[in-house]
């Protein structure tokens, strides 16, 4: 029997605790709901304040590497416990799992968190292997490729400053990850997710023992991301590798709620699945007229901070314009198919099914809708089965799908 605990405790922490006493398998995150956009804000003072890019994602490998226990990473993984840490443009999260003590490691999670170790002499050595991982990233032809794309589509969208740049991380200082951290860190700016087979109680007197209330008032500034793309179009030339287009929409969700923005996404999950599949009338047709012999890609990425969600279509060809063409055409004329709408969900149904044996899954869940809408909620099977194609058809005939960019690899001499 799973008991469940979710609460604010007095210190400002969130706290998700699951007691399952049937697994073996415990585990726990902390998420800083601060990231690689987080850069400028507010002070206690009212002063304005801008970080150095890449600051957020600098200081998850320093709490590690360099925490009161030591590198915290190499002890994890002595132990053969699983371990990482992540940083998101909106959010860093610290996280583990292990079939023993887990009280011992939980307690050094919290504190690499929350005590931190800085000390001038232990930055360089943080410094060289990011600074390593910069330099790979910006020399990989992909990257530079959704770099271009990224200042075609967005105005103030910060797409690319989770890395930071080379000179930033080198004239980082002891006293700027102590500023970044001062700012974001604070209890009331965290969430603590524990999936465990120990009594509730138990775990929460670690938690109440381990967090020092640290509530503060934070105020974050971001520039304003208007709903139409910069460009229009974009071209990229690129004579060695495959021509592709895509087309990338920008949805406005403003004047949504939060409950309407989660169903937008869902419902667009089922139009990737049924109008942009191998299986959809535009793949036959696209295959039948010889524009592809690939799939088609699709994505969709939701911007909470700036209300804005990304719904891209990639297809391998050079035939641009027709398939472009094709592709809005099917957006404009949605094909609300009920048999493929049903088998999508019963797929949908089964995954869940089978996702519930996961130790994490109950906490992923609640976390995702947590983080990405606001929603203190956890999804279940029942909500998989109301979904429909009359609910499905009333989201999306809401949606402007009209400001998009057209990206197009091309190959030079062929095409220009």
């Amino acid at each position: 029997m799973k008991k469940t605990y979710n609460k604010v405790l007095s210190n400002g922490l969130r706290v998700y605790l699951v007691e399952n006493k049937k697994k073996n398998r415990c585990g726990a995150k902390i998420v800083v709901k601060a990231g690689g956009h987080n850069i400028n804000y507010i002070d206690s003072k009212g002063n304005k304040k801008v970080l150095k890019k890449g600051i957020a994602h600098f200081l998850e490998h320093y709490l590690i590497e360099k925490s009161i226990y030591g590198d915290l990473g190499k002890y994890f993984f002595a132990e053969s416990m699983y371990f990482n840490g992540t940083t998101h443009n909106d959010r860093t999260e610290f996280y583990f799992s292990t079939v023993h003590d887990f009280k011992e490691a939980l307690v050094r999670l919290i504190k690499l968190v929350n005590q931190p170790n800085f000390r001038e002499i232990d930055i360089d050595d943080v410094k060289k292997p990011i600074i390593e991982e910069i330099k790979r990233t910006i020399d990989n032809k992909y990257y530079r490729e959704r770099r271009k794309t990224d200042d075609a589509f967005y105005y103030n969208y910060p797409a690319d400053i989770t890395l930071g740049d080379v000179e930033t991380i080198e004239n980082l200082t002891i006293d700027d990850l102590k500023e970044f951290h001062n700012a974001f860190y604070s209890t009331n700016n965290q969430i603590l997710s524990i999936y465990s087979k120990y009594d509730i109680k138990d775990v929460l007197d670690i938690i109440n023992n381990e967090y020092k209330a640290n509530k503060k008032d934070i105020k974050v500034e971001l520039l304003p991301e208007p709903v139409t793309t910069k460009e229009k179009e974009l071209v990229l030339i690129d004579d060695k590798d495959e021509e592709m287009l895509r087309v990338l929409f920008k949805i406005d969700l403003e004047g949504y709620t939060n409950k309407e923005a989660y169903l937008l996404e869902n419902y667009l999950y089922y139009l990737r699945r049924t109008n942009f599949s191998i299986d959809s009338k535009l793949f036959m047709n696209l295959r039948s007229k010889n524009y592809t012999i690939y799939n088609i890609d699709t994505y969709c990425n939701y911007l909470k901070q700036y209300r804005i969600l990304d719904f891209g279509i990639s297809v391998y060809t050079s035939d641009f314009d027709k398939v472009k063409d094709m592709i809005l055409d099917t957006i404009n004329n949605i094909d609300y198919d009920e048999e493929s709408f049903e088998l999508i969900k019963n797929n949908l149904i089964i995954t869940f099914i089978n996702r519930q044996e996961q130790n994490s899954f109950q906490n992923d869940s609640w976390l995702d809708n947590y983080l990405s809408y606001d929603l203190d909620y956890l999804e279940n099977i029942e909500d998989i089965k109301r979904e429909n194609v009359k609910e499905m058809k009333e989201v999306l005939d809401k949606v402007d799908f009209s400001n998009y960019l057209v990206v197009k690899r091309m190959k030079k001499e062929e095409n220009v």
